[in-house]
């Protein structure tokens, strides 16, 4: 539990066994929601390396060279470290073009209902 309470306290929270059975937070229940499976249920400990199997080498790495001060702070040990390399200008490019091509071309529909409240003014 000191290892829970100190990432509280870092964070400027109040520690609360509850927060280790994730029964404190009701799921939404608008069947139309796209929620994780995972929100309102108790923590599995097997799903504490998901990310191992999930994330590719590079996105770790990109991960870390962001993220390796406070993952350093609490604790959490870095597979690279300071040879961790942020991303590369053409990574940043091929990245915006991904999210374009998902944001505007497969889902046209949502951003033509946003492009249509940004000029309402919403």
């Amino acid at each position: 539990m000191a290892l829970y309470d100190f990432r509280c306290t870092v964070c400027g929270l109040e520690f609360d066994p509850a927060m280790l059975r994730a029964d404190g937070i009701p799921p939404p229940r608008d069947p139309r929601s796209r929620r994780p499976s995972l929100i309102g249920r108790p923590s599995e400990p097997s799903r504490a390396t998901a990310w191992e199997r999930t994330l590719s080498a590079r996105q770790i790495e990109i991960f870390e060279s962001i993220a390796a001060d406070l993952l350093g702070y609490l604790g959490y040990p870095l597979r690279l470290g300071s040879r961790a390399r942020p991303t590369s200008r053409t990574e940043r490019i091929r990245f915006a073009l991904y999210e374009a091509y998902r944001t505007r071309l497969r889902n046209p529909p949502q951003h033509r209902r946003e492009r249509l409240a940004r000029a309402r003014g919403g």
